[in-house]
């Protein structure tokens, strides 16, 4: 059986359609976990709607607590064999249960693409393929294409197949608190016990992008990057893989930056702070990290002090002159 989580926060508009169209997988055995997170719109009295006519759905009212909490409180009630992720005001295609073909040889974690929907356009976002592999070496080969390219396919916790043997024996659940890059934490931690793999090329998964949603916000919150750096440094010991394990500083030197560029936007009394602790990350590092030119002579200043004044009025003047920064 397939376990379908959906954390549900003032969706009222969109509900229906992700609820409608999981209810349309027939092939598979599948209960429906929807956790309604607190809405104070008609979400809630949808959903009880929707109890009352399918014995697969089961609905659970609680407080506020984010989209991670959430989740967590999915997993705790899941009974299936496997967990598929969907968020309320996304959608999926009929096919995506059938074309997983789930059984109880299937890979650890399975991905799969999604299709990134906006008002008027869609846009097909494709990983590259994996047939079913032991090889472990191959494996994490392949979660380091997946975690570098361009779509970051290993940010996502809606284009992928868990399985809850793993994830409740080694009882990973969501970072609570932390609201930015929260599915790619989840991941990670996961993929430090799997044994086999498989990536499906085709987009069963309607990702629909609201301007309004958290992920997409262009100023995430200070601490939250912090919480972020925090736990991805914890997991890096964790990995035995060298390319793997540079992808992931590589990232979290990115969440520093980002960090900075978040402090000094807020005017954060812990901006010099931050920028410090970017420095040693860097310097320890430095010979596995890939940054900018100007970024690299910043962060390689031989004078600390020095070095994060530079830091500070540099970034300062890159935002008031406007200029982005790379993800």
């Amino acid at each position: 059986m397939v376990s379908i989580i959906v954390p549900a926060y003032n969706c009222e508009k969109y509900i229906s359609t992700c609820i409608d169209s999981i209810l349309r997988q027939e092939e598979y055995s599948i209960e429906v976990i929807i956790i309604n997170d607190g809405s104070n719109d008609d979400t809630g009295s949808i959903l009880d709607t929707y109890v009352a006519r399918d014995k697969r759905l089961r609905v659970f009212h609680v407080e506020n607590g984010g989209p991670s909490r959430a989740r967590n409180i999915g997993l705790d009630k899941a009974t299936g064999d496997w967990i598929l992720f969907v968020d309320a005001d996304d959608w999926v295609d009929s096919n995506i249960l059938s074309d997983l073909t789930l059984d109880e040889a299937s890979s650890d974690i399975t991905f799969f693409g999604f299709k990134r929907c906006y008002e008027d356009t869609q846009e097909i976002c494709l990983p590259p393929v994996l047939n079913y592999t032991t090889d472990i070496k191959q494996i994490f080969r392949h979660l380091t294409d997946l975690f570098t390219c361009k779509e970051e396919f290993l940010g996502y916790s809606v284009n992928k197949v868990y399985k809850r043997s793993i994830i409740e024996k080694y009882h990973i659940r969501f970072k609570e608190g932390l609201n930015v890059r929260e599915d790619e934490v989840f991941a990670l931690e996961y993929c430090q016990y799997i044994h086999s793999a498989r990536t499906i090329a085709f987009t069963p998964y309607n990702y629909r992008i609201l301007k309004e949603s958290l992920s997409h916000n262009t100023y995430i919150r200070f601490r939250d990057y912090q919480l972020l750096i925090n736990a991805e440094r914890n997991l890096l010991g964790l990995f035995h893989s060298n390319s793997f394990k540079s992808a992931i500083l590589n990232r979290i030197y990115k969440y520093y930056v980002s960090s900075i560029i978040e402090c000094i936007f807020l005017n954060r009394p812990e901006r010099y702070e931050v920028i410090n602790e970017a420095i040693a990350f860097y310097n320890k590092n430095k010979r596995q990290i890939i940054a900018p030119k100007w970024q690299s002579i910043l962060f390689g200043f031989p004078i600390k002090f020095i070095g994060g004044l530079l830091i500070y009025i540099v970034f300062c003047l890159r935002n008031l002159l406007g200029i982005k920064y790379k993800k």
